[in-house]
């Protein structure tokens, strides 16, 4: 069951983000934001500027990410310009409809973890229940089985997932 349950997980997820744009729109009047602007727990290179974070409510936990709060990581690029043109009720759209679809759910269905996961690595790569599967076809790379997250609380959390990279 070790690697049957993690890719049947993914398969799930995957149909689930065709319905993250339109679902999160109904979400997005749930957020609390906070009072004051922040920088957030931004884990990119680039300096976040302060602004206005929020959190989708529990009840709503599947849609939010575990390593970032909402409009999202300011440090990117992408998010930034975002966040500058359209505000931050798009931006937290774009962030947990479009970019991040699911992962708290993604997170729930996992498994807790020591470390990030390896991802340069051919072949299988364990530790524990916690297992990665790529194989490289050209530039071509399929990956099946968990990737890792930093959490909000420093904690490592290992997700399902089935995808393939160029």
């Amino acid at each position: 069951m070790k690697y049957i349950i993690p890719p049947l997980q993914a398969l799930l997820l995957i149909v689930l983000t065709l319905l993250a744009p339109i679902l999160v729109l109904f979400a997005l009047p749930f957020i609390k934001w906070d009072d004051e602007p922040s920088t957030g727990p931004q884990r990119t290179i680039t300096p976040p500027y302060p602004t206005v974070m929020g959190d989708f409510p529990d009840w709503l936990s599947w849609f939010r990410t575990p390593d970032q709060r909402l409009p999202g990581d300011t440090g990117i690029k992408e998010v930034s310009d975002v966040l500058q043109k359209y505000g931050k009720w798009v931006c937290a759209w774009y962030w947990a409809g479009t970019r991040n679809q699911f992962m708290g759910l993604a997170c729930w269905m996992g498994k807790p973890t020591e470390d990030y996961i390896p991802e340069d690595r051919e072949g299988l790569w364990e530790r524990g229940e916690v297992w990665k599967y790529r194989k490289s076809f050209g530039r071509v790379r399929f990956y099946v089985g968990y990737t890792a997250y930093a959490m909000l609380d420093g904690a490592f959390r290992a997700a399902p997932i089935l995808t393939i990279k160029l």
